[in-house]
């Protein structure tokens, strides 16, 4: 693990996974749509890079493969990987 993904901010964090130009400014609703929308489309082009992303950020197997089991599974998975960051975020102010 590199060194700066531990100084990273969680909007940071998504914007590197899925490069969505998300600026530190922008509302977390907003973020939320725009990681939605590209989560269901690696679902359905490129579910292997999801899978290594879901790796990477920490979400669980067991979590992932019951969220994409569901019709609503971009929007499971996105709220996972936003309480990931969060979780991670938290954890390094602790430290």
């Amino acid at each position: 693990m590199e060194n700066d993904e531990w100084n990273e901010s969680p909007k940071d964090a998504i914007n590197k996974w899925f490069d969505l130009s998300i600026e530190q400014d922008d509302e977390w609703s907003k973020i939320t749509i725009w990681l939605q929308q590209e989560i269901a489309h690696l679902i359905n082009t490129n579910p292997e890079k999801l899978w290594h992303i879901l790796y990477r950020i920490d979400i669980a197997e067991n979590q992932a493969m019951e969220a994409l089991s569901k019709l609503n599974a971009a929007e499971i998975l996105t709220n996972l990987i936003i309480n990931r960051q969060l979780q991670k975020a938290e954890s390094r102010k602790r430290n």
